[in-house]
């Protein structure tokens, strides 16, 4: 596989539609020797890690040579990664790019079933913009989706196919703006997750103000 310059390997929409959906995979455009993976062709939320001359340094299950022959070429049109599989020659081995914002390598094995080898990110939260606007990650729970205190979803059948959580949520009841004494609007503590995957932290909100009791028209 040689993959660089403007080729991307684009996930699908749905299951059910092949339509280029919000993820991609391709070699960092600003000439790193690394992968990334990118959401909506504008946030960058994972890196290989950039090549060593032997290995990616966030691609654990790639740090045995005996299975991987990767050559990088730098020309005129940019940069391109070649990766070859090593174990067997007429063995093949695919890269697959979820609809879900996760990159995927299989073997194939027996000439008839793909075993998964390695996937990233592992954490599915990692993926930026999973659970869309009001939405809220937590990669424990099953239905690693859901919505925030006051909210429910935009589109319940998206959310029940599990597959289709960026939409996002909506509000229960619009915010009670210009009540005097009565507002119970207020404002929650969230943790939030940076989407920069070379210095990710984790922030406390501390957001305790409430909502002014009048507005001025």
């Amino acid at each position: 596989m040689r993959i660089g310059g403007q080729q991307k390997l684009a996930c699908w929409k749905s299951s059910l539609d092949p339509a280029p959906g919000l993820f991609s995979f391709h070699v960092d455009p600003s000439g790193a020797k690394q992968f990334v993976l990118t959401w909506n062709n504008s946030v960058q939320y994972w890196t290989s890690g950039t090549w060593d001359g032997h290995v990616f340094s966030q691609i654990p299950e790639m740090t045995n040579e005996a299975l991987h022959n990767i050559s990088v070429e730098d020309t005129n049109t940019g940069l391109y990664i070649t990766y070859t599989w090593m174990i067997l020659k007429h063995e093949l081995s695919r890269f697959v790019l979820v609809k879900l914002g996760v990159i995927q390598q299989y073997s194939l094995l027996d000439d008839s079933r793909w075993n998964l080898f390695w996937f990233q990110p592992r954490d599915q939260c990692a993926v930026y913009g999973q659970c869309g606007a009001y939405g809220s990650c937590n990669p424990n729970n099953i239905e690693f989706c859901s919505c925030v205190e006051g909210f429910t979803p935009l589109n319940n059948y998206t959310w029940a196919s599990q597959e289709w959580w960026f939409s996002g949520c909506v509000r229960h009841s619009p915010l009670n703006c210009y009540a005097k004494n009565s507002s119970t609007d207020g404002f929650l503590e969230p943790s939030v997750t940076l989407p920069d995957v070379d210095s990710a932290s984790s922030y406390p909100g501390n957001l305790k103000e409430r909502l002014p009791e009048s507005l001025p028209p």
